[in-house]
């Protein structure tokens, strides 16, 4: 673009600098679905698993750290919600993206809901209000991103009104 300085160009001193991982570093950076395991948040929830995957322990949501545990930024977690579970209505500090990985898994809020199938990404806004529920006769898997080091705890809210 116009008045825009270019990068300089990379050397071999800056490449020189680069960390190099071997096999068993890049192996610890990975996680296997036989690895996950439940740990507080919405496992409280009957028929919910909640299972911290990148981010540190969270004492205020009673969740261990997952296997990577270092700082990102963010929390990742995989939650399993068995056929008909539900769980009260809840609201975060912080926003939250769902990720629908397998199954179906109905979002409440208000009056209003959605269902997501595997492959639908949604959003939800910081301090919504809202309820999970699967509705199918399979398991739901949905992975979900909540952002910060060490995210609130679910604040258990009345939907009544």
């Amino acid at each position: 673009p116009a008045g825009a300085i270019p990068m300089p160009a990379t050397t071999a001193a800056d490449v020189a600098r680069l960390r190099r991982y071997n096999s068993d570093e890049i192996a610890g950076c990975v996680v296997r679905q036989t690895e996950l395991v439940a740990s507080g948040g919405l496992s409280a929830c009957g028929g919910f698993e909640e299972c911290p995957i990148i981010g540190s322990a969270n004492a205020p949501e009673q969740i261990s750290g997952g296997k990577l545990s270092w700082l990102h930024g963010f929390q990742l977690r995989a939650l399993r919600v068995a056929p008909h579970a539900s769980c009260p209505a809840h609201s975060r500090d912080e926003a939250e993206v769902l990720l629908m990985q397998s199954g179906e898994l109905t979002i409440e809020w208000q009056s209003e809901s959605l269902t997501l199938r595997s492959g639908d990404v949604l959003t939800v806004p910081a301090g919504l209000a809202r309820r999970y529920r699967n509705n199918g006769a399979t398991p739901a898997t949905v992975y979900v991103v909540r952002g910060g080091d060490h995210p609130a705890a679910a604040r258990w809210v009345s939907t009544s009104g």
